[in-house]
């Protein structure tokens, strides 16, 4: 049985992160936080998931969610709210145990 910190893990100590929702667009949340991250030095995988981009700052992002890879964990979901309730769902139907919304 896990003990409480354990069950933090996934957000403490991530292990490959998404960010769902990540933008090419200046204002957006999605460019500010993948930004952030990549700036801050985060030694594992990160992967922009947008079905609209390209690329995310030169990285070449999943088409959506379930296309990510099943070692991610956790998931910054930054999309509208209509949206982010059924992201959020589909984070939570792949086993994904951390997921933050903003």
């Amino acid at each position: 049985m896990k003990t409480r910190a354990q069950n933090l893990d996934s957000i403490l100590f991530p292990r490959p992160v998404a960010v769902v929702g990540a933008s090419n667009r200046p204002g957006r949340s999605g460019l500010d936080i993948f930004r952030n991250i990549l700036k801050s030095g985060f030694q594992e995988t990160l992967y922009p998931a947008n079905p609209k981009s390209q690329a995310v700052k030169r990285v070449k992002p999943c088409l959506s969610g379930k296309e990510l890879p099943d070692q991610v964990d956790p998931a910054i979901v930054i999309v509208p709210p209509k949206a982010a309730l059924a992201n959020v769902n589909e984070r939570a139907a792949t086993g994904m145990k951390g997921v933050a919304t903003g």
